[in-house]
């Protein structure tokens, strides 16, 4: 006499078409081991979906003659960016042969600068600049404390000792930002895939110059060119040394 099913048992249970469906559940009756599996697939195909979320864009910057341009900023927002915390420890930015290093430094709104003085002589560091105005008196080494930088703009520093040293500070608000190399290049990574908004800025800029700006849809568009109008300042001549300046009186 054959034994007649048993209805009940799961050798004979038809899977549902609801449990084909879904990969986790029709495992959940294939023992702990295909369960363990599936769930790491589903895992894994998660998160390829969140990191395929992001976008990385190649921005070069050049002159009107098509030469590179380097230490120019870009920005990039987009709706429902949030700003950028402050720096966990304070930048730098330092006196060496006479110079601001480097001659642009980028931080979050919030950050604190440090001005370590690397020369021989001392330095005299200020800043007339509507974002931050501030004095640090004659030094050298290194001052007591940093200087905090709460607002966004452009802040530029100079030497009351040494008139030809200028440096530049940008304080932003941008969730993503880059400075140009040699190249004229900055990769920026991270973006949502969509509409980003660039901006531009450089030394050589006017002052009171708008900051080019780009519209890129991320979903189309890797790389791209920026052009800007500008035209290397004509550069002071150095100081006299008072060798030279003793020089130039006995022999005029």
């Amino acid at each position: 006499m054959n034994a007649s099913p048993i209805a009940g048992h799961p050798r004979n249970r038809r899977p549902s078409p609801q449990s084909n469906r879904t990969g986790i559940i029709a495992l959940v009756g294939a023992g702990p081991g295909w369960l363990w599996r599936g769930l790491a697939l589903a895992l894994g195909f998660c998160l390829c979906l969140g990191g395929a979320q992001a976008a990385t864009l190649s921005v070069t910057v050049r002159n009107a003659d098509g030469k590179p341009l380097d230490n120019a900023v870009v920005t990039a927002n987009w709706r429902g960016s949030a700003a950028p915390p402050p720096t966990a420890t304070p930048a730098i930015m330092a006196q060496e042969h006479r110079a601001f290093v480097p001659h642009v430094l980028v931080v979050p709104r919030g950050s604190l600068v440090a001005f370590p003085n690397r020369d021989t002589t001392r330095h005299e560091v200020y800043s007339f600049s509507p974002p931050k105005v501030f004095e640090i008196d004659l030094y050298a080494g290194q001052p007591k404390k940093p200087i905090p930088f709460d607002k966004p703009g452009v802040v530029v520093l100079g030497c009351n000792i040494h008139d030809t040293m200028r440096g530049y500070i940008i304080v932003t608000e941008s969730p993503a930002w880059g400075k140009t190399d040699a190249r004229g290049q900055i990769t920026l990574s991270g973006l949502p895939l969509g509409n980003v908004t660039l901006k531009v800025w450089h030394p050589w800029l006017a002052a009171q110059a708008d900051r080019p700006t780009r519209q890129v849809d991320t979903t189309r568009t890797t790389e791209v060119t920026m052009t800007l109008d500008v035209k290397p300042p004509i550069k002071a001549p150095e100081p006299l040394s008072n060798l030279q300046q003793r020089f130039n009186r006995l022999n005029p």
